[in-house]
């Protein structure tokens, strides 16, 4: 059986999703992960516990994920799904591997250790350069906890509205929304913005 690539996950998703569902496969978040054949499921912890849900027939993938994402291509928990697939795919493969190879492995470390500082930053800005995907996992590996994005903020006010609505889903004329939460945030990107710095959302 076959499994999407890095490279193929990729194309199933935005680049917001792609970063964060690496993030959340280096984080450990699949509690749950059963693989046979091509039927995936599993359980991955977000704001709270999400079912995936995945079938690959041949040259198709269907996937089902029980968090309310409704944006292009799939969520942040399914590509940590397909990530975590493909790792243990690429390791099954390894582990098959002629073990002759082993007698010519590299002293990789010492290698390092005895690279100048400077070349090994060049050798690294060159790899980024040419693999988006490693890019990806650097700024993953790398990067600064990303603080809430316009679609968290989304989330939150489709909440607000959700919770208003009655049972028809209409909200009535005199229905007070607390928007309040939001004053600072629109404050300080609102000074940002005056000062010319870029706003936080």
């Amino acid at each position: 059986m076959e499994y999407p690539t890095r490279s193929d996950i990729r194309s199933l998703c935005t680049e917001q999703s792609f970063e964060r569902g690496v993030k959340y496969y280096e984080q450990e978040r699949i509690q749950k992960l059963e693989v046979e054949d091509g039927d995936i499921t599993a359980i991955v912890r977000g704001s709270r516990d999400y079912d995936i849900s995945i079938n690959i027939d041949d040259d198709t993938i269907q996937t089902v994920c029980s968090c309310p994402y409704d944006y292009a291509g799939d969520c942040k928990h399914i590509v940590a799904v397909l990530l975590a697939v493909e790792d243990r795919s690429s390791e099954s493969t390894s582990e098959t591997t002629d073990s002759s190879d082993s007698s010519e492995t590299v002293d990789v470390e010492a290698l390092i250790d005895r690279t100048p500082d400077d070349e090994l930053r060049t050798f690294l800005l060159d790899i980024i350069a040419d693999d988006r995907d490693i890019r990806d996992r650097f700024v993953a590996f790398a990067g600064e906890e990303p603080g809430k994005t316009v679609y968290d903020y989304k989330q939150e006010i489709d909440r607000l509205f959700e919770d208003a609505a009655g049972r028809g889903g209409m909200i009535e004329y005199d229905t007070r929304i607390d928007f309040s939460q939001f004053d600072l945030l629109l404050r300080v990107n609102a000074e940002e913005s005056h000062h010319g710095i870029s706003g936080r959302v």
